[in-house]
């Protein structure tokens, strides 16, 4: 009687719906695993800002590359120091880190959170041949790796062979063009003006014809020296062995001819230095003797010395009258004197 009081004055039982048993577990299931992570210490790490070390050079050459790194998850400052294993070439062959791996600057470094550190690293390759090498950058915590970063070397002549054969292949066309529009020419000039020097310092070339060819060679010199284009130079010399040609073509007939001008101006010596007729005649020997090696032929001059002779004549026989009649003039007897001077 009394079980069955005491369930007549029990209060009824009642579960959760389902839908409220859904959001609790839904709850339990977000929110648990961030307490368990909160619960759990924070995680030190080191954060580099580059996935992988690269490293491109000539043979002998030393390059430089700057890492930044960063320290995360912890609160105390922590001294780094860097590491570089063993080089593995493509052949498999392995070379000693310190042979192309120079100690970083700084060798340590101490990171502080939220603050970057820099660390400046320099690889070496003069003892590397060409080729490409594998190896890892280890980031150490006292005796502890706590990051490896890949690092790959790649070396290469300092001039590959085709690109130098290229190269001398440029330069040799380049030096060919150069020399046969300038070095050639100039070349050229060179060995013509000495054998035009020659004739100039040859005694037995009339002094006229050398004398032109030394105002040749002179302009011709200046033209060189300018550095303008040789085409003057060229032109100069060019009239200097048309001037020596002239005299070796007819040699024999303006030896001929020099030759009698020396003989008309020791006749003419003979005569008044005071006379307009020889002056006259004697300048126009000297302005002859200009312009001769001008000439192509020796014609002319054998014109104008003909014309002088002549004048030298006629002069000649004049002035051989006046000394007559002078002479007759002072022989006469004084009434025949006085006359003539009446007259």
């Amino acid at each position: 009687m009394r079980a069955s009081a005491y369930r007549a004055n029990a209060l009824p039982i009642t579960f959760p719906s389902v839908r409220v048993r859904a959001v609790t577990i839904l709850f339990v299931a977000l929110v648990a695993p961030a307490l368990c992570r909160a619960a759990d210490p924070p995680r030190r790490e080191i954060v580099v800002d580059q996935a992988e070390v690269r490293v491109a050079g000539v043979h002998g050459q030393k390059v430089k590359r700057l890492l930044v790194l960063s320290l995360t998850g912890s609160t105390e400052p922590v001294t780094i120091a860097l590491h570089a294993m063993n080089l593995r070439a493509a052949e498999g062959d392995d070379a000693e880190p310190a042979l192309a791996f120079v100690p970083a600057d700084p060798p340590r470094l101490t990171l502080h959170p939220g603050r970057p550190g820099e660390v400046l690293l320099t690889f070496d390759l003069t003892s590397l041949d060409h080729g490409e090498y594998k190896s890892k950058l280890q980031v150490l915590i006292g005796e502890d790796v706590v990051k490896e970063l890949p690092m790959t070397i790649k070396v290469r002549h300092a001039l590959q062979w085709p690109l130098t054969v290229l190269l001398s292949g440029v330069l040799l066309g380049v030096g060919i063009s150069w020399y046969r529009s300038r070095g050639q020419t100039r070349d050229q000039i060179c060995s013509r003006l000495d054998d035009l020097e020659v004739l100039a310092a040859d005694t037995t070339i009339q002094q006229e014809f050398r004398d032109a060819i030394a105002a040749r060679i002179a302009d011709t010199q200046t033209a060189m020296k300018s550095g303008t284009d040789p085409a003057e130079a060229l032109k100069s010399l060019d009239q200097g062995e048309a001037i020596a040609l002239r005299w070796s073509r007819n040699r024999s007939e303006w030896e001929e001819l020099f030759n009698y001008i020396k003989t008309l101006r020791t006749e003419l010596q003979q005569f008044p230095a005071s006379s307009k007729t020889v002056d006259m005649v004697l300048e126009s020997i000297r302005d002859a003797g200009r312009k001769v090696p001008l000439q192509d032929t020796p014609d002319t001059l054998r014109v104008n010395l003909n014309g002088w002779r002549v004048q030298v004549e006629r002069f000649r026989v004049t002035l051989a009258a006046v000394n007559r009649f002078d002479l007759r003039r002072r022989e006469a007897p004084p009434r025949i004197a006085s006359a003539f001077e009446g007259k």
